[in-house]
């Protein structure tokens, strides 16, 4: 499990799969596709961005689903949550030595940003604008990002600007991962160990 360490992926999505998302749900088939696809998506900087208007729909689990994938095909990847994002980087924290957190963001083939929308922010536009500009130098680089947010897409362009909004047209697609609440099934689960 070393290399979703190294991607700094959160433990409790280590064990993800295909076969714990009910086989009804609208972008089942959508995931699976560009997991058929990818690394035609990563070679050409395709990314997603996976919302919900609604918590606990399995956004963060897919993602891990598709991380685990591109580590098996030797891809590099690096995860982080949007919330964190500002802090780490304000501290200057290092990857490893000789590498920043910012720098490792700006260089793996697959960057995970999860739960856009919720980094704290201030006047200054500091966390924005970190995040846009990452965007743009990802793009820039055809690198691919995975996004994953409680924002409808159209809304984004209110909370960053509506160039953020315009590079994700242009890289991302967008999934809306809703019809199924995972934790609420998780709770189930919990309550019929006891």
């Amino acid at each position: 499990m070393g290399d979703v360490r190294r991607a700094n992926l959160p433990e409790r999505y280590w064990d993800a799969s295909m076969g714990a998302v009910p086989d009804e749900l609208a972008y089942k088939g959508r995931i699976s596709k560009y997991l058929e696809n990818l690394p035609d998506m990563l070679e050409k900087g395709v990314g997603l961005y996976l919302w919900s208007l609604e918590n606990g729909t399995g956004k963060t689990s897919l993602t891990a689903i598709i991380v685990k994938e591109a580590l098996r095909y030797g891809y590099t990847v690096f995860f982080e949550e949007s919330g964190r994002l500002k802090t780490r980087l304000l501290n200057k924290e290092v990857f490893e030595e000789g590498t920043s957190i910012e720098a490792r963001l700006e260089m793996v083939d697959l960057m995970v940003l999860d739960d856009i929308g919720k980094e704290y922010r201030t006047s200054s536009g500091y966390a924005e604008n970190t995040i846009e500009s990452m965007m743009r130098s990802r793009v820039q680089k055809v690198r691919t990002t995975i996004l994953t947010g409680n924002v409808h897409p159209r809304d984004l362009q209110k909370l960053y600007s509506e160039d953020f909004s315009a590079l994700l047209k242009e890289s991302m697609i967008p999934i809306n991962v809703t019809g199924f609440d995972f934790r609420e099934e998780r709770a189930k689960q919990l309550q019929k160990m006891l």
